[in-house]
């Protein structure tokens, strides 16, 4: 089945070890009907040539190459280029089943859908991709229904773009924010917001390269605030359209507070716990009352309200701390 056009979005940026493997894949995509959008972000290495060369070997292939702005930047850029009715975001490092274009779409004209999600496995330059027998299951869900899994600690919706297939209309009001981080998570629930209908299913179509240079590294400070920021704007939409989800947003609120405590810590102890920010989100905690909670959690919980340097250098050290 190939009726509509399909529009691929690839930002690309400082990439130029695993482009490769990202753009064959989906070049060998089983669904044909697609136009290519490759958004070079001010590569500083080979990357940009590299498009331009995959851009002269395939006619559904456009580049474009802009000054670096950041994901949701070259989100956006590519989002106003696009010419298709359906949309799908690739990152540069990953790739993807040559199914997972014709799969989703299937799903989604079938059940008349807004959006189709597939489920992702990750994998290092270390680990190979294990590929696993799987009892293919499909759900069909409405919205509230949807961004209630997104909340939940074992929900079938994640907070990751790429693994949807995407009606274009949902984005004719929604942008990526640029200028910060952890855009995904500003931007996913706006999207099931503007849904009717949404698929999921279990069959495993993106592979997710995790970089382990990348793992070793200090957080940055601004890149937590950017997840604190984009969390609080989230759960006050869902407190104020959504109000059923309310104690379900409330416990997913408290255990991403723990986690964002537990950076600061891991990667900014001492100095840290005297930080402004940092006694924001130790205060939000305690005004919480979350009456089920993990031992792991409860231990971390009772080092924060303990507050002293040195229930904070116990928890430095039990995290793993830089």
């Amino acid at each position: 089945m190939e009726q509509d056009l399909i529009s691929v979005i690839i930002p690309v940026y400082n990439v130029e070890k695993y482009l490769k493997r990202c753009m064959d894949s989906v070049l060998k995509q089983t669904y044909s009907n697609i136009e290519i959008i490759i958004v070079d972000d001010g590569s500083k290495d080979t990357s940009g040539s590299l498009c331009d060369e995959y851009g002269k070997k395939d006619s559904r292939i456009t580049v474009f190459h802009k000054e670096n702005g950041g994901l949701s930047s070259a989100r956006n850029f590519g989002l106003e280029r696009v010419s298709g009715n359906y949309v799908c975001f690739i990152d540069s490092d990953d790739f993807i089943h040559e199914n997972y274009i014709s799969f989703m779409y299937d799903k989604i004209i079938k059940n008349d859908a807004d959006i189709c999600y597939c489920k992702s496995t990750k994998f290092t330059d270390d680990v190979q991709i294990k590929n696993e027998i799987e009892n293919e299951k499909t759900v069909v869900i409405e919205k509230e229904e949807a961004i209630k899994q997104l909340l939940l600690n074992d929900g079938i919706i994640k907070n990751y773009i790429p693994l949807a297939l995407y009606k274009k209309t949902l984005f004719d009001n929604i942008r990526f924010p640029e200028g910060s981080n952890f855009e995904d998570i500003a931007t996913t629930y706006k999207i099931l917001d503007a849904s009717k209908k949404i698929i999921v299913n279990n069959k495993t179509l993106y592979y997710y390269f995790i970089n382990n240079d990348g793992i070793t590294q200090k957080m940055k400070k601004q890149d937590i605030v950017d997840r604190f920021n984009n969390m609080n704007e989230r759960e006050k939409f869902i407190n104020q359209y959504y109000p059923n989800l309310q104690k379900v947003s409330d416990k997913y609120m408290f255990r991403i507070y723990l986690v964002i405590l537990k950076d600061l810590i891991k990667n900014y102890f001492p100095e840290i716990i005297k930080d402004s920010f940092f006694i924001e989100v130790r205060n939000r905690i305690m005004h919480m009352r979350i009456k089920e909670i993990s031992l792991k959690n409860l231990i971390i919980y009772m080092a924060i309200k303990i507050n002293t340097k040195s229930s904070y250098s116990f928890l430095h050290k039990i995290v793993g701390g830089k």
